[in-house]
């Protein structure tokens, strides 16, 4: 499941999003029936998985009979964690209770951000402010996001399996 682009989306006056088609299509082959989780994000902003998708990234998380306290304080960020359906006609109800710790429940206006196997949630506003940053700091944070996972052994650094992330010393800006 790959989720790309930004989609302006209104909260209506029930707290209802309508997904645009573009999301639906890329949750489910039948529309009548997509289910997501909400989350707090690492960066604060609500972030959106498909059902299949969360539920396989919570399970690679170890599970200890006697939890480290930083384990245990990231397990306790799960209640800010609500599935949510999404109804045949592309809408579902939003948790307004966990939206206020998102520091979004106040508004109505907000842009789904495709993030690969996420969809971040933003106001309009802060997405405004967001997106000129995103842009500016793109090669720059490819090559950082490169070196981190190199760090976290999550990529195979060799030439062959390199991944396409243009070489900042080499590219002119």
């Amino acid at each position: 499941m790959l989720f790309v682009g930004q989609h302006s989306v209104l909260v209506d006056l029930k707290g209802r999003l309508l997904f645009p088609m573009e999301v639906r299509r890329e949750l489910s082959k039948d529309l009548n029936k997509c289910t997501m989780y909400l989350t707090l994000g690492a960066n604060r902003v609500p972030w959106l998985f498909a059902e299949d998708t969360f539920l396989r990234l919570v399970a690679k998380l170890p599970s200890l009979l006697i939890p480290i306290p930083e384990v245990s304080d990231y397990d306790r960020s799960f209640a800010f964690t609500e599935r949510i359906e999404i109804d045949s006609q592309g809408r579902a109800i939003l948790p307004m209770e966990n939206l206020v710790w998102f520091e979004s429940n106040t508004e109505k206006e907000f842009y789904l951000i495709g993030c690969r196997d996420h969809i971040e949630m933003y106001s309009a506003k802060k997405w405004n402010e967001q997106r000129t940053k995103v842009a500016i700091s793109h090669l720059p944070s490819a090559e950082a996001a490169r070196e981190a996972y190199k760090k976290a052994a999550l990529l195979d650094v060799s030439e062959k399996s390199a991944p396409a992330i243009p070489d900042l010393q080499t590219t002119a800006v």
